[in-house]
């Protein structure tokens, strides 16, 4: 998977009360991409609402999601 689709699917999972789980090797995670893992945990720690696709009945890979009572778009192309 890209990296940039990597990022996204992070922090959906990560704001979305869904459980996380990573597993990767410590060579391939840079400086950028462990704070963004460390940042992941944190808000995946804390209590919030579950995560809701808005258009999942028009979209076969949901695009707009309700998080944390805001509403966050994820272009997956």
């Amino acid at each position: 998977m890209p990296r940039h689709k990597t990022q996204k699917w992070l922090q959906l999972l990560a704001e979305s009360s869904s459980p996380l789980f990573i597993s990767c090797r410590d060579r391939f995670i840079g400086t950028k991409q462990k704070a963004a893992i460390k940042q992941a945990f944190a808000n995946a720690a804390r209590i919030q609402p579950n995560g809701e696709p808005l258009d999942w009945l028009t979209n076969q890979y949901p695009e707009k999601w309700k998080l944390n009572n805001r509403e966050v778009t994820f272009n997956w192309d």
